[in-house]
């Protein structure tokens, strides 16, 4: 590692203006930034920010210009290098290399700084709103095809509009839907040329958007329910779970989507196939998306039930060990059970009464309770009882 002084002759080295003295300065600036603590030494050194800024725009060559900016970028990687890297007029200088550059390097680079001071804080969202940040990165989504460029772009998109439902979030969201950048992240997702890594970043921007009143009305509008059910059937984990969140938040709060998602040929029985899925990540964000349409949508039971998502429930009931997924399920079959006969009827057949029962003898009372209701609305259908008995209230009503 070098030293402070050092470090400090690099930047000195960098002002100046041959050619090679700016090439070599900068090599040694991003080789240091990339290894671990280089960017917390670079900046604890007292970095010149504005001059590793200015040769992005006027160094002496290519390399310089994007060693310069790499260097940039993984110094907001640690979260004490972002307040100083935007004060410094980061973010405009990004968004013109954004807007100007051609070289697939440059864009990567300069969508990935913007990923990373927008990752888990709102605090330089609104100066990227201000500096065109949204529309210009759905600029690069019409004009690229690289799997790189565009994981890191939908990665920004992601951070800056994802993870709360604040004004400044949902100022940003409505920033990049009015840019069309819903359309362009659906229209990637249609490719059949993506890396998984890319899809998976858009996927995430997409889900992110539809957290939001006029995400969920962009995204159905431009037929983003057919694009995201074919995602729940692609070969990566990751897709599959960025598209089922998409679906969960599209139906929370909802029953206009609700019950969109439920008419949906193909939404429903995919996610019911994702509740049968070896990763618990995907199973338990599937069974999150059935949850929100069982509640929100009390006319869509039938659709439920023939999607075979009731099978499903049974499934996780049968297998999986986390007690919110347990509780989760067992209330969704005791809603279904109260509402109609038929799904009583599917529920029994896959049998949910002996997985039920084994809950029974649970340690988690909530766990014990959510068997005990399920169980109580199962039994209420024999005989042939046609009056629909209540669902009792959820404590996790979505």
């Amino acid at each position: 590692m070098l030293s402070q002084t050092d470090i400090l002759a690099l930047f000195q080295q960098l002002r100046g203006r041959s050619k090679e003295a700016q090439k070599s300065a900068a090599a040694r600036l991003v080789t240091l930034a990339l290894e671990a603590g280089g960017p917390t030494a670079i900046l604890r050194a007292g970095a010149d920010l504005p001059l590793l800024l200015a040769r992005v725009n006027n160094g002496r060559t290519s390399n310089v210009r994007y060693w310069a900016l790499h260097t940039l970028t993984k110094l907001t990687v640690p979260e004490e290098g972002r307040p100083a890297v935007a004060a410094a007029g980061a973010i405009p200088a990004v968004v013109d290399v954004l807007l100007n550059s051609s070289e697939q390097d440059m864009l990567l680079t300069a969508a990935g700084l913007l990923r990373n001071l927008a990752h888990d804080t709102d605090t330089w969202v609104p100066a990227m709103q201000d500096a065109g940040a949204f529309e210009t990165l759905t600029h690069v989504l019409r004009r690229t095809s690289d799997s790189g460029v565009l994981q890191q772009v939908g990665s920004a998109l992601c951070n800056a509009t994802a993870f709360n439902l604040s004004p400044i979030k949902a100022a940003a969201a409505a920033a990049c839907i009015a840019a069309g950048a819903h359309t362009q992240l659906l229209r990637h997702l249609s490719s059949g040329s993506l890396g998984a890594e890319a899809k998976d970043a858009l996927a995430a921007a997409t889900r992110a958007l539809c957290n939001h009143v006029a995400g969920k009305a962009a995204v159905v509008e431009a037929g983003g329910l057919d694009v995201l059910a074919r995602c729940l059937k692609d070969s990566s984990a990751g897709v599959q779970m960025e598209a089922a969140a998409a679906f969960v938040n599209l139906a929370r709060g909802s029953e206009q989507y609700s019950s969109a998602v439920a008419a949906h040929p193909q939404a429903l029985p995919a996610l019911a196939l994702l509740l049968h899925s070896s990763e618990a990540e995907v199973q338990a964000t599937a069974l999150a998306a059935f949850s929100n349409i069982t509640w929100n949508s009390p006319s869509s039971s039938s659709a439920l039930v023939a999607s075979g998502a009731l099978t499903g429930m049974v499934h996780v009931l049968q297998h999986s060990s986390d007690p919110e997924q347990l509780i989760d399920a067992a209330e969704q079959l005791a809603v279904l059970a109260a509402r109609a006969q038929n799904a009583r009827d599917a529920a029994v057949a896959a049998g949910a009464v002996a997985a039920l029962q084994h809950l029974l003898s649970s340690t988690n009372s909530s766990i014990c309770s959510a068997a005990a209701e399920a169980l109580e609305n199962l039994d209420a259908g024999e005989g042939g009882d046609e009056q629909e008995p209540p669902a009792k209230r959820s404590r996790r009503r979505r």
